[in-house]
């Protein structure tokens, strides 16, 4: 099983890592776990870093990384623009499984914001796991 987990660093991602690192271990499967940002910035080194003790922690081999975001100008659809990332990556890594987390936001925030994880589970294209 090949697991991808998208991670920014929020309360949710850090569970679903988790969450990501447990099924690869328990499956004995191949991790990826990507930050979509800035991969120079210091927070995302310290982000990464934490990712990669987790791993190694529970002895879960993975590849982690940090992917530039793509270039846009709308901040509107921000969110969605991130999900449709996620997805190239998912589709050129071939991976099985995604395991992220969400905000859990309602109401006028997820209009506006969007939500990753909704645009990706819209697809259907890939077995979710979203971790609240």
């Amino acid at each position: 099983m090949h697991v991808l987990v998208p991670i920014d660093g929020s309360d949710p991602s850090v569970r679903a890592l988790s969450f990501g690192v447990d099924l690869a271990d328990r499956f004995d499967g191949e991790l990826d776990v990507v930050h979509i940002g800035d991969p120079d910035a210091t927070a995302t080194e310290q982000l990464l870093e934490r990712a990669r003790a987790r791993c190694e922690e529970v002895g879960v081999a993975a590849t982690i990384e940090a992917v530039p975001e793509l270039e846009d100008e709308s901040r509107l659809h921000y969110a969605s623009k991130i999900g449709g990332q996620i997805l190239e990556i998912a589709t050129e890594r071939d991976v099985d499984h995604i395991v992220m987390g969400t905000h859990g936001r309602t109401g006028l925030d997820e209009y506006v914001l969007g939500s990753a994880a909704e645009t990706i589970l819209d697809t259907q294209q890939y077995p979710v796991t979203v971790v609240p």
